[in-house]
């Protein structure tokens, strides 16, 4: 598993409970408890991040529009 920078999580909350994040997996960011304890397989942080980026583009879209 690979180790996570300190300096990419300070200040960032776990996506899944709230917490203080202490890993990124792919752009979504957790805890130690829901990254090593299962409460996300790979498949949903895919999906999560599939998500998020759909979102994002269509945030981007709007701001497009209204200029």
């Amino acid at each position: 598993m690979p180790i996570t920078p300190w300096e990419e999580v300070i200040g960032e909350h776990c996506y899944e409970c709230g917490n203080y994040a202490s890993h990124i997996y792919g752009s979504i960011y957790l805890c130690c408890q829901c990254h090593g304890g299962g409460l996300l397989t790979r498949a949903e942080t895919d999906e999560i991040q599939h998500g998020l980026l759909q979102k994002q583009e269509a945030q981007e879209d709007d701001k497009t529009k209204i200029t």
